[in-house]
């Protein structure tokens, strides 16, 4: 899996300038996922321990949820609706509706990710990649 890191990192980088080419700007979720894909692939890389890297899917999931909660609680509105920026139609309350729960999604996949790569049954499936 180590050796398999790095052009990972690369591809995210260059992928991230591409959109920036293409669009001029670089949307939010596509750099946060570059600096953790980049960061928590380094700490793998440079300290040779995968642990960084099977955890990184849930600090982004913890992020992303605590992220949309933060909006939910100290803004007032719905964080999702500025994000896909009138893309979807729907009401104020649909709004709410699904930033809680994607907040649940969010936190769901965390949970997930956490028990799936603590099990030692699949540590020992992905030890033989």
């Amino acid at each position: 899996m180590s050796y398999a890191i790095l052009p990972l990192i690369i591809a995210t980088i260059i992928s991230v300038f591409f959109v920036y080419r293409i669009e001029k700007k670089i949307p939010t979720i596509p750099i946060l996922g570059a600096v953790v894909v980049t960061l928590f692939g380094g700490l793998t890389i440079v300290f040779d321990n995968k642990i960084f890297f099977y955890m990184k899917p849930t600090i982004i999931n913890i992020i992303f949820a605590l992220i949309l909660l933060y909006g939910q609680i100290f803004l007032k509105q719905p964080l999702l609706k500025k994000l896909f920026d009138g893309s979807i139609k729907i009401s104020d309350e649909g709004w709410n509706i699904l930033n809680k729960r994607w907040i649940y999604f969010f936190i769901f996949l965390a949970i997930l990710n956490e028990l799936v790569w603590r099990t030692p049954k699949n540590l020992d499936y992905c030890q033989s990649l």
